[in-house]
């Protein structure tokens, strides 16, 4: 059994399956469950039937042993694991195998085939433990796979600066490196992180979401947020004023990827509440928020829109305390992506002002408009934005001056 225990101790956790891809053999299962029968505290069964792992103590000793003894065998069995991993759709083990072996060729691949996954999870804080992972050195600055993992990260913590430079080198490369299906061509990322970002203001989020509606892959869920975001932007440069029609396609093509769909949802939410269907508007705000609920994406920074629809349909519904609420989740996740995505952002501003006004509390009205600021200087194209703003303001001064604004307690 020693040879057995030496070659599984690179598995965290251990099936006979597993145990048989891994180390090439038969029976696995068996073994390991004569060795947990045996009355041993070393190898310990977990709460679903036929899973196992080791003591970590008794792990590390296993490692350790393996590694002075055949050290090249214990990339074989890693390799041979990373394989397992990524056919059961266990892609973080597979990153923590790849890692594991200090290749980082394999770590960069690795971590690409899981990049989008990670991302529509929301799941920041692994891809920064992976990120942070690679060591820093000159050529990791030319690898196109490290610098997408790199630029994600920044996007989604809202740091513009190391985002733009991070973009910048990817741009500088012109690196025709073969990518996975779910991230598209070279080509095709960079047009994401451009659309995602909106660095280049709507017209060129627009843009980029045409590219990369034409280039597909349709398997890459990039692809259906590609349709989302160009409504969006259709929308908010006034071409197609009416949110619901300008998100019928993108509703429609972003079923089954929970980030876009739940947040055409909730534009078309909004617009139904807006047009004075708060029923209707009220049950697809409340569809967004399940699906939200559901992949446990609550604190995502890319769902503050779902939100900011749900602040304004409570508002409309009398439900101030509920309004407040989610008033409050969203402006936590817009401070997470501050300094980018500015159109969306401005948007989502103006949502959260309509739900304040609805509320009647017009300072937190007034705080919204101001936290719009300069947002809108840089963006010629956002007609409907201007107008929006435009109109809002003027609402809140007549009202004020009117006297008809009064702080309700929720």
């Amino acid at each position: 059994d020693l040879t057995f225990l030496l070659h599984s101790s690179v598995l965290d956790r251990l099936t006979g399956d597993m145990c048989d891809f891994v180390m090439q053999q038969v029976g696995s299962a068996e073994r390991l469950q004569r060795l947990a029968s045996s009355g041993n505290l070393l190898v310990i069964p977990l709460e679903r039937q036929g899973i196992y792992r080791y003591h970590a103590l008794f792990r590390e000793i296993l490692l350790a042993r393996l590694r002075q003894g055949s050290p090249s065998e214990e990339a074989d069995l890693r390799a041979r694991a990373i394989d397992w991993h990524l056919s059961q759709g266990e892609g973080k083990a597979a990153v923590s195998q790849a890692f594991a072996i200090g290749d980082a060729e394999l770590a960069a691949d690795t971590v690409i085939r899981e990049l989008v996954s990670l991302v529509f999870r929301g799941e920041v804080a692994t891809l920064e433990r992976w990120v942070r992972q690679f060591p820093d050195r000159p050529q990791h600055r030319d690898d196109l796979r490290i610098l997408l993992a790199e630029a994600w990260l920044y996007l989604l913590q809202g740091r513009r600066g190391d985002f733009e430079r991070c973009l910048a080198e990817i741009e500088s490369l012109a690196s025709d490196q073969p990518l996975p299906d779910t991230v598209g061509s070279p080509d095709v990322a960079v047009a994401t992180l451009h659309m995602v970002s909106s660095l280049g203001g709507i017209k060129d989020m627009m843009v980029n979401a045409r590219t990369i509606r034409e280039s597909g892959p349709r398997s890459s869920p990039f692809w259906a947020v590609a349709w989302v975001m160009g409504g969006i932007a259709h929308h908010l440069m006034g071409l197609t004023p009416d949110i619901r029609e300008a998100l019928a396609d993108g509703e429609y093509h972003s079923r089954g990827v929970a980030v876009p769909h739940a947040v055409a949802l909730a534009q078309i939410g909004y617009g139904e509440c807006a047009a004075g269907n708060l029923a209707e508007g009220h049950l697809l705000v409340s569809e967004a928020v399940e699906e939200v609920e559901a992949n446990a994406l609550q604190d995502y920074s890319m769902m503050p829109v779902v939100y900011c629809a749900l602040a304004y349909s409570e508002s409309l519904r009398g439900a101030a305390s509920k309004s407040e609420a989610a008033a409050s989740h969203a402006g936590a996740l817009l401070g997470k992506v501050d300094g980018l995505v500015d159109p969306v952002h401005v948007q989502l501003r103006l949502m959260l002002a309509e739900a304040a006004l609805a509320r009647r509390v017009l300072p937190a009205a007034e705080a919204e408009l101001v936290m719009i600021g300069h947002r809108l200087d840089d963006e010629p194209d956002a007609k409907l934005l201007y107008e929006w703003y435009d109109d809002l303001t003027n609402r809140i001064a007549f009202r004020s001056e009117n006297g008809l604004i009064v702080e309700l307690t929720p």
